[in-house]
């Protein structure tokens, strides 16, 4: 997941939602463009009442024989998610459910010179296709 976002006041926004940064990569950034990088195996899914989640909604299951791939819309973002199969048996999730998104991992980084050079940067390094 390749998101454009924006950090002001220490925190990192995408869409309708921020995320709190305690960084060291913030420094002296205050404000401007970032790219948030997030692994599907890092975006955990809950249930939408879960304290500390990110609202979203499920836009798209589909199974990949091990696990499902979830779709998802948070803040009007898509982020693609993974789900073992075992989890799913349990939780159930449908198309056009509610369901809270937490991040266990993620990384960021500040767009100084633009989002598009920040992106290239990352293709060379192998972090992005």
């Amino acid at each position: 997941n390749v998101i454009d976002a924006h950090v002001k006041d220490a925190s990192l926004s995408w869409g309708e939602r921020s995320i709190a940064l305690d960084d060291e990569k913030l420094g002296d950034y205050r404000e401007g463009e970032a790219v948030l990088l997030v692994r599907p195996e890092d975006v955990e899914l809950e249930r939408d009442d879960e304290p500390g989640c990110l609202p979203a909604l499920v836009t798209e299951i589909r199974y990949l024989g091990d696990h499902f791939e979830v779709i998802l819309d948070v803040g009007g973002v898509e982020l693609k998610g993974v789900v073992s199969n075992e989890r799913m048996s349990r939780m159930r999730w449908a198309a056009g459910e509610k369901a809270g998104v937490r991040l266990s991992r993620y990384n960021w980084f500040p767009a100084r010179e633009g989002l598009d050079a920040v992106k290239e940067r990352l293709k060379n390094l192998g972090y992005i296709e």
